[in-house]
């Protein structure tokens, strides 16, 4: 079985680092990174300093409605 992976937007293209959840998230959902990372600024994601939880769990709940998710309350 073969794993194909689009991740067609890369860091280095960007210039941006530290987004790791913007990329996992985009991988896991199947959703574009530009629109996860579009999402997760206005839930208050700074460019290169991390994602808190908090707007990761509303993001999935935009983007991916029916996903099963657990909420993690570490902020």
């Amino acid at each position: 079985m073969a794993l194909k992976i689009n991740n067609s937007v890369y860091t280095a293209d960007r210039g941006e680092s530290n987004d790791c959840a913007v990329r996992a998230f985009a991988t896991a959902a199947c959703v574009p990174y530009e629109t996860v990372r579009v999402a997760l600024e206005r839930e208050g994601r700074k460019p290169g300093r991390g994602t808190p939880w908090r707007a990761l769990n509303e993001v999935a709940a935009q983007l991916a409605p029916g996903a099963v998710r657990e909420t993690l309350d570490w902020d």
